[in-house]
């Protein structure tokens, strides 16, 4: 499921980024910003944890290069 967040992956590293203009619907309700926000939150969370398994991933990599001498 795409989210309104993604992440983007350079040579320095990973950044996130919103993927539409508009983050949430009008809301007016207490309610309807709570649910909001906390879809927001989620999908940045989700952003979290993908950036940080492809760190570990990353990190395990430039380990065995360094001591594999590949």
């Amino acid at each position: 499921m795409p989210g309104k967040f993604e992440i983007e992956y350079g040579i320095h590293g990973a950044a996130v980024a919103a993927s539409v203009k508009r983050l949430t619907v009008n809301c007016l309700a207490d309610e309807e910003i709570d649910f909001a926000i906390d879809s927001l939150v989620a999908d940045l969370e989700r952003c979290r944890s993908e950036m940080k398994r492809k760190a570990i991933k990353e990190k395990d990599a430039i380990f065995r290069q360094t001591f594999d001498g590949s």
